[in-house]
């Protein structure tokens, strides 16, 4: 996996805290990643496969395309259709 930030222009610095990518690579074997309650609110713009995030220990949903995160409560784990 890959994972950069960036630093949002300044004028935008009040509002954006920061923008990051995560490139995943093709697997036969995709790993089920546990995603940890940050406090922040997150715009998400899914831009290759498909996302699965889990919603107990064997059902998921698909991600939506995009969306508006609110605050995460607890932990929840997502895994690549790929």
């Amino acid at each position: 996996m890959e994972y950069e930030t960036f630093q949002p222009n300044p004028d935008l610095d009040l509002f954006v805290n920061c923008y990051w990518t995560l490139v995943v690579p093709a697997s036969d074997a995709p790993v089920k990643q546990r995603i940890i309650p940050d406090g922040l609110v997150e715009m998400a713009f899914i831009l290759g496969e498909d996302i699965k995030r889990y919603t107990s220990e064997e059902e998921y949903i698909i991600q939506p395309r995009a969306m508006f995160l609110g605050q995460t409560m607890e932990p929840f784990y997502i895994e690549p259709t790929i």
